[in-house]
């Protein structure tokens, strides 16, 4: 049963903008942060304590405004408040199964979060893969991970029903240190379990800019060419418009104006142009869509997928995290707020130095942007920070 505490009609058409109510989960507000007559956010407190404080939250949002959630967050907290678990689930395809669940945890109870745990179902790069779970642990606090766990799902057959599982440890390294394998039944019999995809100011650094006459031989796509169309966004929150720009003139050979494509993508919901706004990982395509680019976007990627795309000739959009590329930020894999907040366009990988690989990028958000050359380990951490999300743009 729902009982209605309040009900707000902000810009008064009639239609209720939000509401809190209490259900059987809890104490729930319900927002239409963009006015479509539809809940696009949900907030649950539950788990409340003898003084009403909650100890379980959890949100689910429609990121890029279809009527569908597709972003789902949860948070548990103990006596003093300290958070002991965090996750979040992504359907990315919004098919209503999730396709990436990410979850944090505090084993030791000193409120730094030691273990971190990455599942995918749709999305494994493997035809063979139904689905993997990655955890990481740090067992010093010393915020690197000290010993690795894997496991996958596995569909031999391609009958669509899991065979077997396959478990591996790793050292800090990544190395292999024991890997064993079993039928799923005997693994569904041990963890008497259903299979289920449930939720489980600084200076910036100095980056150089990629040298035109480089040996082409020895980059993949074409950078030169691509540092043509690069501009510089300001102080705003367009970098994935940006990226859009680049390639949707770089494929079609026609200019469009910047404040076309934001009013575009205002009047359509899919932007918010402020430096605080900007687009949601779910719209990083939505331009590409509205002015006929074909292209396809996937998350956990590898970096031999976008330099298969670049030696393709096509183009290639990513989200990272900002700061370890800007700034030198440390890549903590043990942080929630270790994620990507930036999109940039990867218009190279120039491999002349071997030993010193460096990933060509058009970086709108720095006015140094243009053939940013950052190094591919630094890279592989900031994309990895959003699920390494790519958009891959046919030429």
């Amino acid at each position: 049963m729902i009982d209605d505490l309040i009900t707000l009609d902000t810009d008064g058409d009639g239609i209720s903008d939000a509401i809190a109510y209490w259900d059987e989960n809890g104490l729930n507000y319900a927002y239409d942060t963009n006015l479509d007559g539809v809940w696009d956010m949900i907030e649950t407190y539950s788990g409340f304590d003898e003084y009403g404080n909650p100890h379980h939250f959890e949100v689910q949002c429609d990121t890029d405004a279809n009527g569908i959630m597709d972003r789902f967050v949860a948070a548990d907290t103990d006596y003093y408040n300290n958070t002991v678990a965090y996750s979040e689930a992504y359907d990315y395809d919004q098919d209503g199964n999730f396709d990436m669940v990410k979850e944090f945890a505090d084993t030791t109870g000193d409120g730094t979060f030691d273990t971190v745990t990455t599942a995918r179902f749709d999305n494994t790069g493997s035809s063979e893969t139904m689905a993997k779970v990655d955890s990481y642990v740090d067992y010093d606090g010393d915020r690197q991970k000290d010993a690795g766990f894997h496991s996958q799902i596995l569909d031999y057959d391609g009958d669509g029903n899991p065979d077997s599982v396959r478990f591996t440890s790793t050292d800090p390294e990544g190395n292999i240190v024991e890997e064993t394998e079993m039928p799923f039944e005997d693994y569904l019999a041990i963890n008497e379990m259903d299979y289920s995809t449930s939720l489980l100011a600084q200076e910036p650094l100095d980056l150089g800019q990629f040298d035109p006459d480089t040996d082409a031989s020895m980059v993949s796509g074409d950078p030169a060419e691509d540092m043509e169309l690069w501009e510089y966004q300001g102080n705003t929150g367009r970098c994935a418009i940006y990226a859009q720009k680049f390639a949707i003139e770089a494929i079609t050979g026609r200019e469009i104006p910047i404040e076309e494509l934001v009013a575009v993508a205002e009047e359509n919901g899919w932007f918010v142009d402020s430096p605080d706004g900007g687009t949601t990982s779910l719209n990083m395509n939505k331009l590409l869509e509205y002015y006929g680019v074909e292209h396809e976007m996937s998350f956990g990627n590898e970096m031999s997928e976008i330099e298969d795309a670049l030696n393709d000739g096509n183009k290639v959009i990513v989200g990272v995290d900002s700061g370890q590329i800007w700034f030198g930020d440390e890549n903590d894999i043990f942080s929630p707020e270790t994620t990507a907040d930036h999109a940039v366009e990867v218009i190279g990988i120039d491999r002349s130095d071997p030993a010193n690989p460096m990933v060509v990028l058009n970086d709108s958000g720095s006015p140094d942007g243009c053939g940013e050359l950052v190094p591919l380990d630094v890279f592989e951490n900031a994309w990895n920070a959003g699920d390494s999300q790519m958009i891959v743009c046919y030429a």
